[in-house]
C-alpha cells in the first residue's frame, strides 16, 4: 500500500456514490471540468480512497 499523505484538494465525495464535486471559495458545490476530473481521479491518495470505498 502507497504512503498516503494529507493533500490539501478542494473537492469532497459523495459517501453514497461515490460522486466528485468541488468546493468552490463560497463553499457551493460544482461539477468538476474534465480536466479537473482527470487530475483528482489520477491522484494516488484519491485512487486508495476510492478502493476502499468499493471493497
Amino acid at each position: 500500500m502507497p504512503d498516503l499523505e494529507t493533500v490539501s484538494i478542494n473537492f469532497t465525495d459523495c459517501d453514497c456514490c461515490g460522486h466528485f464535486m468541488m468546493v468552490d471559495r463560497n463553499l457551493t458545490l460544482r461539477e468538476l471540468t474534465t480536466e479537473e476530473f482527470r487530475e483528482v481521479t489520477n491522484h494516488p491518495t484519491v485512487v486508495a480512497e476510492w478502493r476502499r470505498w468499493v471493497n
